[in-house]
Order: structure tokens, then C-alpha cells, then sequence
């Protein structure tokens, strides 16, 4: 009886230290590595984010997150990510106006 409340206080803990944790950090994935970037404020907002495909529109969605990288030397992510978005977007407008000029030979 004893053991199984010894345990349950001890899976309680360890519990309530990832969820402490958890509430101060941010878990950020990129196209080449993943991060861990404390927060600002203690939240569950963006605890795990994926931000390979993001654009600068949802680093604007994600103040907080946007700080917290340029806040911890990551900025380059912030720029590399929206920068790459623009210019695949470039790329194929691009191809779709070259295309366009070939067809119409």
C-alpha cells in the first residue's frame, strides 16, 4: 500500500516537472536540426512547432516564438525559413511565366 502511494507521488512529480517544463520552452524543428529556445512568458501556446514549410505571414501569427528565436541568437532561422518560402515562390512564378513563353512559340 505504502509502495503504490510512494509511486504515485513520484509519477506525480515527474509529472508536474515536464509539465513546468514544458510551460518555459519552446521545441523547435527545422529543416535541419531541432531547437530548444526558453520562453518568455510560462504557456502551452507553441510548446512544439514545426516550422520548415512556415511562411513570414505565420511568423507574424507567432510573436512570441518570432522574439523568442531572435531573442536567443536564432534569427537566422526566422529569416532563412520566410526568406526560402519567398523564393520558392519566386522560383515557380517563374517557371509558370517561362512556360507560358514557350507554349505561346
Amino acid at each position: 500500500m505504502i509502495r503504490k502511494l510512494v509511486s504515485t507521488v513520484i509519477l506525480l512529480a515527474l509529472g508536474a516537472a515536464a509539465m513546468y517544463w514544458a510551460l518555459g520552452h519552446y521545441i523547435v524543428v527545422t529543416a535541419d536540426k531541432r531547437l530548444i529556445v526558453p520562453k518568455a512568458t510560462m504557456t502551452l501556446t507553441d510548446t512544439y512547432v514545426d516550422i520548415k514549410d512556415w511562411t513570414p505571414d505565420d511568423f507574424k501569427k507567432h510573436e512570441a516564438l518570432t522574439q523568442a528565436l531572435i531573442d536567443n541568437d536564432h534569427e537566422d532561422l526566422v529569416l532563412k525559413t520566410a526568406g526560402q518560402s519567398i523564393l520558392d515562390a519566386v522560383k515557380e512564378k517563374a517557371g509558370e511565366l517561362l512556360k507560358k513563353k514557350s507554349d505561346e512559340k
